[in-house]
């Protein structure tokens, strides 16, 4: 059975729920007024026909929602085009044809059996492939997973490396909190953003003073930017690592300590550079168990998931409800290389999550270099062939893919028309 808001001259033993204004039920899509009622109940709809024109209708209505449904039947052949230019799923003219009609319906029908399947998998998939913040189902993503679960109840140390923003700090969170002293101190310190008498007053302690590696107690020191660890802190943290225990510069009394430390780190784990800074003994004691954590262009194939996750934590917390992101705007994420990785993705969700009065989010709600992004992507496809492609193919759904009317609009030809849509695989 179809539900649908408009009812037709001709009955195709659709259930029709009524007529109603235009405003009612664009207001009625975008969830800013309760749903239709129909014989005093909230009756949902599959697919919504507009009489007429209904061009202004329709926009209001692919604003609100950009998965509706909208199938136009009017008069104007001048107006198919348009409305399907602006988002309507089929155009009809007066006087329907009932079996191109039908078909059209059913072959919505089926989208939208889809979609709701879709759906219902990345639910599942959102929740399989989330493990203690860490989201995705990148080949990588896995084993980054599996190695965690493996290590967690034992790991004393261990170097994170990985660009800024990929996630570094949050691989160390998950391994704390999968320990045994998940309620235990678990402390960031940025090893680049203090001097060196300061550093090692913070962590190592002095006088009184006991120091982060003593007061963490069985907890995590996380230790970011290790290769700006100073080099008076090397014997230090590689007696901790070592042997648990500390023994201050200048003094030879021995403090134990429990935790464990993460080491993270932008440059390359296996690379000179990060061996010299440390030093050998110390890069050989952190480093014996590494992870390497992908940056967000090598594991595009999580941006839907990442995507997800980010609104449904911002409707979580804001109790502001973003449905998602239009087609148009995955595909530019997902030619957008992201030098700032998971980091920039999230704040950029969070940015326009905030900003946007849509339920999802649009090509118009991102930054400007999206746009830019998109004109060059435009002009480096764009090609003869492509546009006479889309033209033809446009004209021919147009026409309920009758042959001798596609022919008849574009001014060719039949049997042209029929060896051009043979080399397009459109029949």
């Amino acid at each position: 059975m179809i539900n649908i808001l408009v009812k037709l001259k001709e009955d195709p033993g659709e259930k029709v729920l009524g007529l109603f204004d235009g405003c009612d039920v664009v207001c009625a899509v975008a969830g800013k007024a309760p749903p239709l009622k129909v014989a005093g109940e909230n009756t949902p709809y599959d697919i919504i026909l507009l009489e007429g024109n209904g061009l202004d209708t329709l926009r209001s209505i692919k604003d609100a929602d950009p998965r509706a449904e909208v199938v136009i039947i009017g008069k104007a052949t001048a107006k198919a085009v348009e409305s399907v230019r602006e988002g309507a799923s089929a155009y009809f003219e007066r006087p329907l044809e009932m079996k191109a009609f039908k078909n059209t319906v059913e072959h919505i029908l089926d989208l939208i059996r889809l979609r709701q399947e879709t759906g219902k998998l990345e639910n599942i998939l959102s929740s399989k492939y989330t493990f203690y913040g860490i989201v995705g189902k990148n080949p990588a993503i896995l084993e980054i997973k599996n190695f965690i679960r493996r290590i967690a109840p034992y790991c004393k140390a261990i170097t994170i490396g990985g660009e800024a923003g990929a996630g570094k700090e949050l691989v160390a969170r998950a391994l704390h909190d999968m320990s045994q002293y998940s309620e235990e101190s678990f402390v960031v310190y940025d090893c680049a953003a203090t001097t060196e008498q300061t550093l090692e007053r913070e962590l190592f302690g002095a006088g009184d003073l006991p120091g982060l590696f003593v007061e963490a107690g069985h907890g995590t020191i996380v230790l970011d930017n290790i290769e700006y660890l100073p080099i008076s802190a090397h014997e230090p943290l590689l007696g901790i690592v070592r042997h648990g225990e500390l023994v201050r510069n200048g003094s030879g009394k021995r403090i134990s300590v429990n935790c464990r430390v993460a080491a993270l780190t932008e440059m390359d784990l296996t690379g000179n550079d990060l061996r010299a800074a440390l030093g050998e003994d110390l890069y050989t004691s952190l480093t014996e168990l590494n992870l390497h954590v992908p940056p967000l262009r090598d594991r595009k194939d999580d941006m839907p998931l990442l995507i997800r996750y980010f609104l449904r934590n911002f409707s979580e917390r804001t109790g502001k409800r973003i449905s998602g992101a239009s087609m148009p705007v995955q595909t530019l994420f997902m030619k957008y290389d992201w030098p700032g990785n998971v980091t920039e993705l999230e704040n950029l969700i969070e940015r326009v999550a905030a900003d946007t009065n849509e339920t999802f989010i649009g090509f118009d709600d991102l930054p400007p270099r999206f746009a830019k992004l998109a004109e060059e992507d435009s002009l480096r496809s764009l090609s003869l062939e492509d546009a006479i492609k889309s033209h033809v193919r446009m004209v021919y759904d147009l026409s309920r893919q009758d042959l001798d009317e596609a022919a008849d609009r574009l001014g060719i030809r039949s049997t042209a028309l029929k060896k051009k849509l043979e080399s397009y695989s459109l029949i």
